[in-house]
């Protein structure tokens, strides 16, 4: 083998480790694709790993904490939807008031597309939560709002939908930023800044003012565990 290097010429070494290095992009690519086409639960495996380092790196201890912690705080409170017209990932406009009209239980938490930390951890939930309407949660909505209204368009919550394999039933909404607000202040979620936000579920049975408040990462089990319980109206 040494023979053989030494009379090669500079070129042919370097067209051979540029060979080598294209070779092994190749072959990173292939990896990345074979994950972009796992199943879903190996989707958000990745999310809650990429979640967890994200809080390392940002130096967010307390709330990597909360993600490895399964259990949640929870509060039932009284809340009123308010005259606000969203826009859902398709465009099209949403009266937040008749959204939630309905006898249908709601389930609902307030995320933004460009959060790292908390907000891939409670989709992935969601995602999981999903997989459960034809079971343990029967006809639920899911609705998801932004508190990044400026940043995250109908279009960019579009794209959010699908990397989280969400169906047509499952709500994206944004607005202009005084409705949004509005909405958060609404169910004392405003925290007056993205960065300052909390894990927030909230669940509702068919009483329509009676909402769950969850505070934390339950798992798609235990909110359909707490909606049996807001049925029976043991919340």
């Amino acid at each position: 083998m040494e023979k053989i290097l030494t009379k090669l010429t500079k070129g042919q070494l370097y067209y051979i480790a540029l060979i080598t290095v294209l070779w092994l992009g190749i072959v990173v690519v292939a990896i990345e694709k074979t994950y972009a086409n796992g199943t879903v639960s190996t989707v958000h495996a990745e999310e809650n790993k990429v979640a967890k380092m994200d809080c390392i790196s940002q130096g967010h201890l307390q709330q990597i904490e909360d993600i490895e912690e399964t259990k949640y705080k929870r509060q039932i409170s009284e809340y009123e939807p308010p005259e606000a017209t969203l826009f859902d990932q398709n465009g099209d406009k949403v009266s937040l008031k008749e959204l939630f009209s309905g006898d249908e239980p709601v389930l609902m938490n307030f995320i933004y597309t460009s959060c790292t930390t908390i907000c891939p951890v409670l989709t992935s939930g969601f995602t999981k939560a999903q997989g459960l309407k034809d079971t343990e949660l029967g006809n639920i909505k899911m609705v998801s709002i932004t508190i990044d209204p400026e940043y995250d368009s109908s279009k960019v919550l579009k794209k959010y939908s699908k990397r989280f394999h969400a169906d047509d039933e499952w709500l994206f909404l944004t607005g202009n930023l005084e409705d949004v607000v509005g909405v958060q202040n609404a169910f004392d979620a405003y925290r007056g800044d993205k960065m300052n936000h909390v894990p927030l579920t909230f669940l509702r049975g068919t009483e329509k003012k009676r909402w769950l408040r969850i505070e934390g990462f339950p798992s798609a089990e235990e909110i359909a565990e707490e909606l049996k319980a807001l049925q029976k109206n043991l919340g």
